[in-house]
């Protein structure tokens, strides 16, 4: 069995397949059937919900079921770093930064994989 996950770049694509299969008996017998697989394109993540509790800032993101998630965090909206990753998430799902007492930070939420 093989499975095929494709990647955000591949949005809005149509993607052709051709699936073989063969037994091993005498006669041995095979098939083949082309399809095709229609990769849409997927919605913006969005923030639900902004709340602080406890000296943490709390983001509860919604969006398309089946990508991964990563939330990076800059001090100055040129340089970004990976604060957290998901691996296909259920939706929606909350994501707690690790204090609101720091300098100013500045989030953002990308759809994968790949990541930059």
């Amino acid at each position: 069995m093989h499975a095929w996950r494709p990647l955000v770049t591949q949005a809005n694509t149509t993607n052709e397949f051709t699936a073989l299969v063969a037994d091993n008996g005498m006669p041995s017998l095979n098939a083949a059937r082309d399809f095709a697989v229609v990769v849409t394109n997927l919605a913006s993540p969005q923030v639900l919900t902004v709340s602080a509790s406890d000296g943490q800032l709390i983001l509860q993101v919604n969006g398309a079921s089946g990508p991964d998630y990563q939330v990076q965090a800059s001090t100055n909206l040129l340089n970004w770093t990976p604060v957290f990753t998901t691996n296909s998430p259920a939706m929606p799902f909350t994501w707690p930064t690790g204090t609101t007492n720091g300098p100013l930070d500045f989030f953002r939420i990308l759809v994968g994989p790949p990541f930059p």
